[in-house]
């Protein structure tokens, strides 16, 4: 074999083997690329995440849409309306002198602006404790009647959720 043969073999095999390390390096470039770009987006989304719900607005949106409820007392007073009172017309509370206590709540209407189908819940916010039952009323009223348990304290207040 000549001396010009051996060169010119030994270019071909060099030649392949810088073909071969072009492509891979091609193809780890590229897959580098893909891998980066996934891990970008990621960082991005859960970045976005992050700041929504740390905005209390939105959380407040979310919440009074998704458990919209209210605060009232036995006055029938609104306290805090945390998204219940779009569906309410109004809160009704009946009181009476029980056991020496002024203003004991006996009895709750609820009247909706629409057909609720489930009951709203209401609930005591303080150490009173009540068996509460519910019925229908007149149109779309509901009719809380309640039976105090313990005598705690001398002002009530009450959390009425709406049940979608």
């Amino acid at each position: 074999m000549s001396e010009r043969e051996k060169t010119d073999e030994g270019k071909g095999s060099r030649s392949l083997l810088g073909d071969l390390f072009t492509k891979i390096v091609a193809v780890l470039g590229g897959v580098a690329l893909v891998v980066s770009s996934i891990y970008g987006f990621s960082v991005y989304v859960r970045t976005q995440v992050r700041n929504i719900l740390e905005d209390d607005k939105f959380i407040k949106e979310i919440a009074t849409r998704v458990r919209p409820s209210v605060i009232f007392d036995e006055k029938g007073s609104i306290l805090a309306n945390q998204g219940a009172m779009q569906y309410l017309d109004s809160i009704k509370v009946t009181v009476e002198t029980h056991r020496d206590r002024a203003n004991m709540p006996v009895r709750i209407v609820v009247s909706p602006k629409q057909l609720l189908s489930y009951p709203p819940i209401i609930e005591s916010l303080n150490f009173n404790s009540f068996v509460i039952s519910e019925k229908r009323g007149e149109q779309y009223n509901w009719i809380y009647t309640m039976q105090q348990l313990n005598f705690g304290e001398t002002e009530y207040r009450f959390r009425l959720e709406i049940v979608k």
